[in-house]
């Protein structure tokens, strides 16, 4: 069997779109059509169902991909290992990450990188939903949390924790709580979204308090803390500069939140390419350059 006629299949069934899979395959759709058609001659089986609007796997197709998905993407990753031996990092990067963390690191962590490994691009996917690597095509992903895949490795980088911030400004004001008693008399500035619940619901429920704004997006929630709206709860790995600084101040040092490793996670492999072994080493000497 020809082997790029089973890799356009899966990139078809991957993005659910001719276009879509020849835009990354960087070919015209008519040859990826064909390609599918050729292949379908070859198993004497329909595969996918295709209409004006949209396509979809048939039973065959399911089962084709779901066989030969991790086996495709293993085999790219083996001959990109031996093509790139000794040769310049390059090719394209796929990188996963929580929405806020992407929006307020990655970018220097891009533009650090590539200012030493110029031959390579990056293909970004920001989502807090969970980002099947293999399904999605995925090279990196960070995340914060213990790792359940055991098909996957991680690299950890560092602990992450909640914690409680607020300007000198509003603690001057308001005054400085001492525990959570006190802290049910000030403006809380929370985090929540559709699938992570609040982590402070238990100190509500015991305490008898809701919070006064509650956010899907820490830089938002770190903001409306800065200029003296509230106590935010925020990740520690967030607000470190600013404690630094002196633009928040911690409340209740001796609280936080439960830690949880923050780690870039990767296909377990002996065959990474190049550019992921490299990143993966970069990112894993650049806590200052995440944290500052």
């Amino acid at each position: 069997m020809n082997f790029n006629l089973l890799k356009t299949f899966i990139k078809v069934a991957e993005f659910g779109s001719f276009t879509k899979a020849a835009h990354q395959l960087k070919q015209p759709k008519s040859r990826v059509s064909r390609s599918i058609s050729r292949l379908e001659e070859e198993l004497k089986a329909e595969l996918i169902k295709r209409n004006t609007r949209s396509i979809s796997l048939t039973d065959k197709g399911k089962t084709l991909y779901q066989e030969t998905q991790s086996l495709i993407h293993e085999l790219e990753r083996a001959v990109e290992s031996i093509a790139d031996e000794g040769q310049e990092v390059s090719g394209t990067l796929s990188i996963s990450a929580p929405i806020d963390f992407g929006e307020d690191v990655l970018p220097n962590l891009i533009g650090e990188f590539t200012q030493n490994n110029p031959q390579v691009d990056f293909r970004v996917l920001l989502s807090d939903s969970f980002v099947d690597l293999t399904a999605n095509n995925i090279d990196v992903a960070l995340r914060a949390g213990k790792l359940k895949d055991s098909s996957l490795k991680q690299k950890k980088i560092t602990d992450t924790q909640f914690i409680l911030v607020a300007s000198a400004n509003y603690l001057d004001l308001m005054g400085t709580p001492n525990s959570w008693c006190d802290i049910k008399r000030h403006k809380v500035l929370s985090y929540w979204n559709e699938i992570k619940l609040d982590p402070l619901d238990q100190m509500y429920q015991q305490y008898g308090f809701s919070p006064s704004v509650r956010a899907n997006s820490f830089p938002m929630l770190k903001k409306l803390a800065i200029e003296s709206k509230g106590i935010a709860l925020l990740p520690n790995t967030m607000c470190l500069k600013e404690i630094k600084t002196g633009a928040l101040v911690r409340v209740l040092p001796g609280w936080g939140h439960e830690k949880a490793p923050l780690q870039v996670v990767f296909s377990a492999s002996k065959n990474l390419p190049k550019k992921t072994r490299a990143f993966i080493d970069f990112i894993g000497s650049k806590k200052d350059l995440i944290f500052s």
